[in-house]
Formats: C-alpha cells, structure tokens, sequence
C-alpha cells in the first residue's frame, strides 16, 4: 500500500488552483490538506471555488498553510512564488523526497522538488531561476 502525500496549493482559487484542487483530489495517493489564498483565508475551499465544502481550509498565507504538508504546489505569481522558497526552503533543496513521484498525478513533472521530511517545497523551476 502506498503513502498518501497531504498537499497544500498556493494559488488554488486563481486561473490554475481549480484544476489543481481537483487533480488532487482525485489521485489516490494524495490528500489535499490546505490551501493558500489572500481573497479566501478564513474560508472553506469548496466553498470558496462556489461548490460545496472541501473541509480544506484557506490560509492568507504559506507559512500559515504548511503544518502538517508533506508537498506545496505553488501555482501563484514567479515573485511570489521566489519568496516562498526564501521562507521556506530547507538548506539542501536538491533533496528527493515522496513528492516527485506525485508531480505526475497532477500533470507537472517539470517541477523540481526542495525538501526535508519537516517542510517540503514544490516551485516551478522557471519560477526560481
């Protein structure tokens, strides 16, 4: 049987986050647990995407939405996404983790995976130059 991964999306009621909820959701192996948003923090996501309640929260921001995730798909601005990774990035970014394996459940395997078994990170490459 194998590991079920807890995902955050930052970004998830923008252009791309519906999509992204809603692969999350239905892969087998990953479980979305937060989600990032400053126009909905506070709110239930379903709810916030105009459906029915996910019973995932939305936090303001990404430090806020982390406990308890073990992969972050960020899919908001490059700027913002780059100070994400200076917030958050452990100190060897170029650590393998779980999460490479669920880039592709979601469709993104150009994604490269930043992590430590507290805090992992996905960002887009372009994103982080």
């Amino acid at each position: 049987m194998s590991e079920t991964l807890s995902v955050c999306i930052a970004g998830a009621t923008g252009w791309t986050g519906p999509a992204l909820v809603r692969g999350v959701l239905d892969a087998p192996d990953l479980s979305l647990r937060s989600a990032v948003s400053r126009s909905a923090a506070g709110r239930d996501l379903g709810e916030a995407l105009d459906g029915d309640a996910l019973g995932v929260a939305v936090f303001g921001s990404v430090a806020e939405a982390l406990d308890g995730v073990d992969v972050l798909v960020d899919y908001t601005s490059a700027t913002a996404v780059k100070a994400h990774v200076r917030k958050v990035r452990p100190q060897r970014h170029n650590t393998q983790s779980p999460g490479s394996a669920s880039a592709s459940a979601i469709g993104r395997p150009q994604h490269r995976t930043c992590s430590t078994k507290r805090s992992p990170l996905r960002c887009s490459a372009q994103s982080i130059g």
